[in-house]
């Protein structure tokens, strides 16, 4: 499944990634985010380098390969992709630098960036962005707050819970086949143990699945909120992640990590982030929650 690239949120061109980090060429939006993350992809090349020369030294000493053609096809393919992609992303980064140093417009349409909940007129870099209506308004909603699951929460139970269900069900009759056979364990390798195992493990699943959901609940409905910051945000595929620091009430930095289930969220956006009191490492953002406030 090739990855859902995202519009820009200011000029709502289509974006492109550099290392994972959506950015518009052609208003310069997340711009500063995007020569960042390409000089660090750059910086970690040679590592990759370095486990690649590793892999082939363990091949022929370890694994005795001494084929030409064998090792020359090992060779060929890594050293081809780093090598492409080392120019590719020299390539993208001089377009950003160049960028930079021309000068960026960043006249945008004001009306539009009110409407999306963006500030407009100013330098699309991080920390330009105003909080969501909609999140600001979750602040004034009073304790205990009315939850209820959301359409994405849903979606993602029934789909794990049918997976879980498939392949747990596929391991119990490959079990139950065997003991059925002659009624006893004692047909049972030391592999077919380590399947019932793996068949209990995976019927803990849906209580994992159960107490989270209540841990979730519990810091909607009582926990209190803070308006966090988005520090850092990937694209993987058809997801979106993000790191995340928000301040307590008794002003003190924390952070944390999460799914962005709504997609929307950019490095400096707001986002409001749940948390117990007693134990603010107890935590999680509304953007990663299967659960909803009703406001």
């Amino acid at each position: 499944m090739a990855t859902v690239i995202p519009e820009c949120p200011f000029c709502h061109a289509r974006a492109l990634l550099a290392d994972q980090q959506p950015y518009c060429l052609k208003c310069g939006w997340n711009r500063e985010v995007a020569i960042t993350a390409l000089r660090r992809g750059l910086k970690m090349l040679p590592v990759g380098v370095v486990l690649f020369s590793g892999f082939i030294v363990f091949m022929f000493y370890v694994w005795h390969f001494r084929n030409p053609g064998q090792l020359a096809i090992f060779f060929a393919v890594p050293a081809v992709g780093l090598s492409v992609n080392y120019f590719a992303m020299k390539n993208r980064l001089a377009k950003l630098e160049a960028m930079q140093a021309k000068g960026v417009s960043h006249e945008t349409d004001s009306a539009a960036g009110t409407a999306d909940g963006f500030s407009g007129g100013a330098p699309h870099d991080a920390g330009t962005f105003q909080p969501d209506p909609q999140y600001q308004a979750l602040i004034s909603v009073p304790r205990p707050r009315q939850v209820r699951m959301a359409k994405r929460g849903r979606t993602n139970i029934a789909v794990g819970m049918i997976a879980v269900a498939g392949f747990a069900g596929i391991l119990c009759a490959h079990l139950y086949s065997l003991w059925a056979r002659t009624q006893s364990f004692a047909p049972f390798s030391p592999g077919d143990w380590v399947t019932a195992g793996l068949a209990a493990l995976i019927l803990l699943i849906p209580y994992g699945m159960w107490r989270a959901q209540v841990r979730e609940r519990d810091l909607l409905q009582n926990g209190e909120i803070a308006m966090g910051r988005v520090t850092r945000q990937w694209l993987n595929k058809n997801t979106s992640s993000i790191a995340y620091e928000f301040t307590d009430f008794m002003g003190n930095k924390h952070g944390g990590f999460g799914y962005d289930y709504t997609k929307k969220l950019y490095q400096g956006m707001a986002v409001p982030v749940f948390y117990d009191s007693n134990n603010p490492k107890r935590q999680i953002a509304y953007c990663s929650t299967f659960h909803e406030i009703v406001t």
